[in-house]
């Protein structure tokens, strides 16, 4: 097909999209972590693996079989989300059954917790796998972003990622804040450059290949990006005037109804409408307007980030296991108000509404909560596992496996490469002529490409990070 030909029919396939159903959409994100649950246990009763073969291993479960989920065997999401669970819950019991005597001697180290490093690279790594994987046509249409208001699994990856950025914001003290300076606004500007400068070069580069692009994303020159650093910028400002982090809260609730508010009194209208893009506002509406919604949805991932962080080098399982069923118990009250918010006034990325910015904090808080869960379990299969080496002790092993491991290791180099093959892949195939075979081949070799970068770079501890 010609190129120009193809752009266009491209940009009208990813266009008018309705999107699926609340849970319909998380049954496509929740089997990441029965796959990871998996892993580890095959990790930890399995000898120990040569590193080609853990790798193997894990990218099998934890990659491959993520990306049929959302291609060949989407149809089947809910019945292979089930059988997950049972296999999940069966090992659990199996395996606990004998070891609760255990429970007051696991200690688990709460410096770097591996359940927010599963969380985060999870997140990176669903989302590296659905930016290419969306463009071919086996990927369901229902999954992919949607227009205007509805649910979509790409619709979750900004918000996914403010949430796993400001879980672990250095924001997060229990202490008075201090005064934004001179100084320090240079520094916060210079630790978002690179989201800045990859902003503004997605802009320059998608202009200069005319690759295609939906404007009513973000915006004819914003991007996701853009809204990353903005998010994070005007956030760090806000948190620098507050008294205390007890006000974080109110600050963050305040700001959802302002933002709602606004929504409701037309800004709404004039973000969906057809207004002509010539001003610079106007051409960006999407992503400038929505702002203030990230914002609040930044403050409040702080507020969960705050509930998570202690003092203690180390906790016991007991407590941990509180501390979780308390987020649990939060998030279930999120998915009550998700489903409120969408009967009120509906749910949008486009908009970054209060029924957005509520939606991802459920997915986030549970899938938080469930990595939680997971590394209590892993202490307790570990707990009599004999040490390799004097630092080895039970409470200073890691459950994360060790493809995650490097995702969280170089982060945003991880999304950067991914985003750059995307991109070359996308102008050497047109992939929306692609079959579901060629598709799965490509998507495999894509990822295996960037999951073995990634584990070079971790296993050499080269840290990709010159800002």
């Amino acid at each position: 097909m010609d190129a120009q030909e193809y752009k266009l029919l491209h940009e009208k396939y990813m266009q008018n999209n309705n999107g699926s159903t609340i849970t319909d959409t998380f049954v496509a994100i929740v089997p990441s972590f029965f796959t990871t649950f998996i892993t580890v246990n095959i990790l930890v009763v399995s000898k120990p693996l040569e590193l080609p073969a853990q790798f193997l291993v894990e990218f099998l479960l934890n990659i491959f079989f993520v990306i049929l989920n959302v291609t060949v065997l989407h149809v089947e999401l809910w019945e292979i989300t089930g059988s997950l669970f049972v296999i999940a819950a069966s090992a659990t019991v199996r395996q606990l059954y004998k070891l609760t005597y255990l429970t007051p001697f696991i200690q688990i180290r709460t410096k770097r917790p591996g359940y927010l490093a599963m969380t985060r690279s999870t997140i990176n790594l669903l989302t590296a796998i659905c930016i290419l994987a969306v463009d071919f046509r086996c990927f369901p249409r229902s999954l992919a972003k949607t227009e205007t208001f509805g649910f979509g699994l790409m619709d979750t990856g900004v918000g996914l990622f403010v949430y796993s950025n400001a879980i672990i914001s250095s924001e997060i003290k229990p202490i008075t804040r201090q005064k934004l300076t001179l100084n320090k606004l240079k520094g916060l500007l210079v630790q978002n450059s690179p989201l800045l400068a990859l902003g503004m070069m997605r802009f320059f580069v998608i202009n200069e290949l005319d690759y295609q692009q939906h404007v009513s994303e973000y915006g004819v020159h914003w991007n996701f990006f853009l809204t990353l650093a903005a998010t994070k910028i005007v956030g760090t400002i806000i948190l620098s005037i507050i008294s205390t982090a007890e006000h974080i809260k109110y600050v963050a609730i305040l700001l959802l109804v302002v933002h709602e508010t606004a929504l409701q009194l037309g800004l709404s209208n004039y973000v969906l409408s057809d207004v002509p893009r010539t001003s610079f506002v106007a051409a960006n509406r999407e992503g400038l307007l929505s702002i203030n919604g990230y914002v609040a949805l930044y403050m409040a991932s702080i507020l969960v980030g705050s509930f998570l962080k202690t003092d203690a080098t180390v906790v016991n399982a007991r407590t941990l296991f509180k501390q979780a069923g308390k987020l649990a118990m939060f998030s279930i009250l999120l998915w009550k108000l998700t489903y409120l918010c969408r009967d009120m006034f509906g749910v949008s990325r486009r908009l970054a509404n209060m029924g957005y910015v509520v939606w991802i904090l459920s997915i986030g808080t549970t899938m938080t909560a469930l990595y939680m869960l997971l590394e209590i379990f892993y202490h307790y299969l570990v707990f009599h596992k004999p040490a390799t080496s004097d630092e080895d002790t039970p409470e200073s092993r890691t459950c994360v496996p060790v493809i995650l491991q490097a995702i969280e290791y170089n982060g945003l180099a991880f999304f950067l490469a991914a985003n750059i093959l995307t991109g070359l892949i996308n102008m050497t195939f047109q992939t929306l002529l692609v079959g579901c075979g060629g598709a799965v081949f490509l998507l495999t070799v894509y990822m295996f490409v960037l999951a073995a970068i990634t584990l070079f770079l971790f296993v050499n501890k080269i840290k990709l990070k010159f800002w």
